[in-house]
């Protein structure tokens, strides 16, 4: 294959991913990597395992993820490609957040930034600030992620990354709603919606309207919200987008419930469950099932409202998802009271409240490791903090007693200052050594000049011990 044909399929792979087609881009993806030969097209292969791995963490596969971002990494190393390792532990720190592993998401997230600040990648630089800022958001420490929300807005409008800035507005608008500040949401997410609209980026558009019709839902304006989710299902028809076809269509539902329009909301229900049926997503499926059986039970089918939550409660049981299951003894239990079989009722009410229990103490369980999680992190930022303080103060006292040239030598690492010294006496010199002998020599050697003063005083000590001992 040639160069400008492998560029093309890989834009089709990108794009199958991002629309969902995942049996697609597996298929395709396999499909070039047959094609390839990692001696020679080690570039193009990154591409397509990076990919791969968005594509299994987009599945929740995170162990297979990790393996195709390593494999990038490993390759990566290589062939010294530093913005590919820099891309792939960004990518595995959104795995390790998505696990709940936020110590870890830091780390890699921190690991990434610095390499893409050693080779001076502004978009990459943003991208981690981003990320960074999620990851305090599911710590709910708000005010460090809207602190990281504004170094990459900061970047992003410095480098007119308008795409960057897009997202960033958005960011804004998720955490301000996370904080009841819905005027400031809405704002930010309007905002997002006229820069998308200037790139004619369809996918942002999309989502944009979709967020403006949730903060609608929420404050319970659902007029509003059918008509952002309306503008929204539209454009993501447009390119195809069916996660965001079936996130529509089951928002679009919830509007005509709440509006008692139930056959509407039953038809757009359905459409949801066709879509994640066919994309393979078992949480979307329980989810709309769940919302199903409602319409049912208004409509007085109770035969398809139990169908509906036995079907449910069968893929939540697979897929241990209690929360699903407390939900879904609750349906049971209103649908057995409205069919006057009190002692079902009665029955799964018990599972309800037991299950509900349960998921409470499983969440306090929850909060108590994030804490831990806080404190970790805590205590690494005050060492952080500590190590930076002494670098500083080391800093402030070679530019105090030594010559700019040396001073900077040693501030950037270099250890080779007394080679010839180290090498002759078969010693090494540490530069706090260094500092000392530069100090008394500055002082009681008037005659000579530094560094090489300091540098044989520290040998003619050097030779004392040698000679007489400690």
């Amino acid at each position: 294959m040639t160069n400008e044909e492998i560029e093309k399929k890989l834009q089709e792979l990108e794009s199958f991913w991002r629309v969902s087609e995942n049996d697609a881009a597996l298929e395709l993806s396999k499909q070039l990597l047959s094609d390839l030969n990692e001696a020679n097209d080690t570039f193009y292969i990154i591409k397509i395992k990076n990919i791969l791995g968005n594509l299994h963490s987009d599945q929740s596969d995170y162990s297979t993820a990790l393996e195709c971002y390593n494999e990038v990494i490993r390759l990566g190393e290589k062939i010294e490609d530093k913005k590919s390792i820099a891309i792939s532990l960004g990518n595995k720190a959104v795995v390790y957040r998505k696990m709940s592993d936020y110590v870890n998401s830091l780390t890699f997230h921190q690991q990434a930034l610095k390499i893409f600040q050693e080779i001076d990648y502004p978009i990459g630089i943003a991208n981690n600030f981003g990320n960074i800022a999620i990851v305090y958001r599911f710590l709910s420490e708000y005010e460090k992620a809207l602190d990281f929300i504004e170094k990459a807005l900061l970047l992003n409008t410095s480098n007119d990354n308008k795409y960057g800035i897009a997202n960033n507005y958005t960011s804004f608008g998720i955490i301000f709603q996370y904080l009841n500040e819905h005027t400031k949401a809405i704002t930010y997410y309007q905002n997002a919606l006229q820069i998308y609209t200037e790139l004619e980026s369809k996918y942002g558009i999309g989502i944009s309207y979709n967020n403006l019709g949730l903060i609608y839902s929420y404050l319970h304006d659902f007029s509003k919200a059918l008509e952002y989710q309306l503008l929204s299902l539209e454009i993501n028809e447009s390119i195809n987008n069916r996660v965001g076809i079936s996130a529509n269509n089951l928002h679009i539902g919830l509007c005509y419930y709440s509006f008692e329009n139930y056959e509407v909301s039953l038809e757009y229900y359905l459409k949801s469950l066709a879509i994640e049926t066919e994309v393979g997503n078992k949480y979307g499926v329980i989810v709309t099932y769940i919302n199903l059986t409602d319409s049912y039970i208004k409509l007085h089918q109770y035969e398809k409202a139990e169908e509906s939550i036995q079907t449910g409660f069968n893929l939540a049981l697979e897929n241990d998802d209690k929360l699903s299951l407390m939900k879904l003894y609750e349906k049971y239990s209103k649908l057995a009271h409205l069919q006057q079989d009190y002692k079902r009722e009665f029955l799964y009410l018990k599972k309800y409240i037991h299950l509900k229990e349960e998921i409470e103490s499983k969440e306090a369980i929850e909060k108590a490791r994030i804490f831990d999680q806080k404190r970790v992190l805590q205590e690494d930022e005050k060492s952080r903090q500590l190590q930076l303080a002494r670098f500083q103060e080391q800093e402030r006292i070679f530019h105090n007693i030594l010559p700019i040239s040396i001073a900077n030598r040693l501030i950037e690492g270099e250890t080779t200052i007394a080679e010839s010294y180290e090498k002759h006496h078969r010693v090494k010199y540490t530069p706090e050594s260094l500092v000392t002998a530069a100090k008394l020599s500055e002082r009681y050697l008037t005659d000579r000049f530094l560094p090489d003063k300091a540098i044989g005083k520290a040998c003619d000590l050097r030779c004392s011990i040698c000679l007489f001992g400690a």
